[in-house]
């Protein structure tokens, strides 16, 4: 009668980890991402990187020389256009898809490192904002040659001042690797972590079955 989940002694959290069908972190994210809403607005962000990949002219190319190989191959009686393109995206696959980062090796938190010219046109876009400039001013470090923003100094306020161009730019220029880089003991923590997390979430939808 009580429900619980087993971890082996060799399990390899590696795998569990790793993106892919029955992937635990994708577990944990279904069951966090469960409004019908909020899968939809998931979706949405995945269905436009999808729409400008594909008319990206390189890979608008690449199809266009498959369909000339085809052409040649096939001939004109069986001759089809074939087009490159993605598969309707479905929320579990792309749950599924996602894998946990670590900072850069040596780091607890993750910094974004900008050279002094590209800091200097982030800050002056980040002007135009209020407050933004500020935030990024409040997490600066200034390395040797670089720029470091150390993005976990950011609180919820001033997250919430970065326009998302900045926030993109941010990302872009943070530096992180997966756990197949890691070590067995820390990922058994990220894979331990992340098995609480999924049991939090479990009894808060089935509070019957989780009684404290």
């Amino acid at each position: 009668m009580i429900t619980h989940i087993f971890l082996g002694a060799l399990r390899d959290a590696e795998a569990d980890l790793r993106p892919g069908r029955g992937s635990r972190l994708g577990q944990l994210v279904r069951r966090i991402v469960s409004e019908d809403t909020d899968r939809a607005r998931v979706l949405e962000h995945v269905k436009e990187a999808n729409r400008r990949i594909l008319s990206d002219p390189a890979v608008q190319r690449s199809a266009t020389t498959l369909n000339q190989h085809l052409g040649d191959l096939a001939g004109p009686q069986l001759r089809q256009t074939v087009r490159i393109g993605f598969m309707p995206p479905l929320f579990d696959r792309v749950a599924e898809s996602l894998r946990p980062l670590l900072p850069h090796a040596g780091q607890n938190s993750f910094v974004a490192t900008f050279e002094e010219a590209e800091w200097i046109d982030l800050r002056a876009v980040a002007a135009g904002t209020a407050g933004a400039a500020e935030a990024l001013d409040r997490v600066r470090v200034l390395g040797a040659t670089r720029v470091e923003l150390n993005l976990s100094d950011l609180n919820d306020e001033e997250q919430g001042l970065l326009p998302e161009a900045i926030k993109h730019r941010l990302h872009d220029h943070v530096q992180s690797f997966g756990v197949d880089q890691n070590g067995l003991g820390y990922n058994n923590l990220i894979y331990m972590g992340v098995v609480l997390g999924d049991l939090v979430e479990r009894s808060k939808a089935e509070p019957q079955s989780y009684g404290r």
